[in-house]
């Protein structure tokens, strides 16, 4: 059939091949949407996860590294906070599980606590880190919206002796270790945040 202007207009074969490619292309780009909407909400977590572990660890290192700190106050509140993530949990077998052991229920499997009990060892931890440190302490506050899920670890730094020796103890050093998650249950799938603060003080009460 001619138009009115005399040129051969699409046959019905055509169209039908058009709409198919077209709905093909449609089709390839929807399917990219789960995908990227996935992603983007991955980001926007791990952004949120970094800026919370960043405030705790800015928090913690301004009372740390304040030039007023004793040994002993260092050592009393790095102590108090090590100590409530103990790493010397053994189990019946006789092993060792590790600081994060404590953020874990042992008789479910080892699964992770509850947030809340979660949220408030980690709590625990920096308050030990912040609140017992003298005139340099007792200003800091936990900087971490209720709606999301962290884990604070707090170890003593560690140096080795030599090969096939084992480490020990550097007390002038605290490794924190910090995981952020908006459930509990993926506390554990979390990526590792992880800073060294070093004694500013009395550089002579280190060497005594």
């Amino acid at each position: 059939m001619k138009s009115f202007f005399g040129k051969f207009g699409f046959s019905l074969m055509e169209v039908n091949l058009a709409v198919f490619i077209m709905a093909a292309g449609v089709l390839a780009m929807v399917s990219l949407y789960p995908l990227a909407y996935r992603e983007n909400s991955q980001s926007v977590e791990d952004v949120k996860a970094a800026a919370a572990a960043d405030a705790v660890f800015n928090q913690v290192a301004g009372v740390l590294s304040a030039r007023n700190l004793t040994w002993n106050e260092w050592e009393q509140c790095v102590g108090a906070a090590v100590n409530a993530t103990d790493a010397r949990i053994t189990t019946s077998s006789g092993g060792r599980n590790g600081a994060w052991a404590r953020y874990c229920n042992r008789e479910n499997g080892w699964s992770p606590k509850k947030k809340s009990e979660i949220n408030s060892l980690a709590r625990s931890v920096f308050g030990a880190l912040t609140g017992k440190s003298g005139q340099a302490g007792g200003s800091a506050q936990w900087p971490v919206d209720s709606d999301l899920t962290c884990a604070l670890v707090a170890q003593w730094g560690m140096f080795r002796r030599g090969e096939g020796q084992y480490p020990l103890e550097d007390r002038s050093r605290v490794t924190l270790s910090m995981r952020v998650a908006r459930n509990a249950g993926s506390i554990f799938a979390q990526p590792i945040f992880l800073t060294e603060i070093h004694f500013q003080g009395d550089q002579k009460e280190v060497m005594q």
